[in-house]
């Protein structure tokens, strides 16, 4: 997935976490060269109906929210079978 891009916007960096649902990479916005986190959900779950469902939830919830302790969405995309969310980047230690 490393040096990948997304939709002609988005380069994959590298890799900082991942969970049960998604993998999260540091990817750079081709536009404006600003850094942006990527969540991508794992393959095995991108044909599941119920997993892009959540994953989508997840997306709109996340799109609503505004205050400045909550990281704000910036994009969500699809490329093939590969759905992603982008999210503002930011330095430090992972809550897990």
């Amino acid at each position: 997935m490393i040096g990948r891009i997304l939709n002609g916007h988005y380069r994959i960096t590298h890799l900082v976490g991942t969970g049960g649902m998604a993998h999260v990479y540091g990817a750079v916005c081709l536009d404006d060269g600003r850094r942006v986190a990527v969540k991508i959900l794992k393959t095995e779950f991108a044909k599941e109906p119920d997993f892009i469902a959540r994953f989508a939830r997840e997306a709109h919830a996340a799109a609503v929210l505004n205050h400045p302790n909550i990281i704000r969405m910036m994009d969500v995309g699809q490329e093939g079978d590969l759905h992603y969310l982008v999210m503002e980047y930011v330095e430090g230690k992972t809550l897990k």
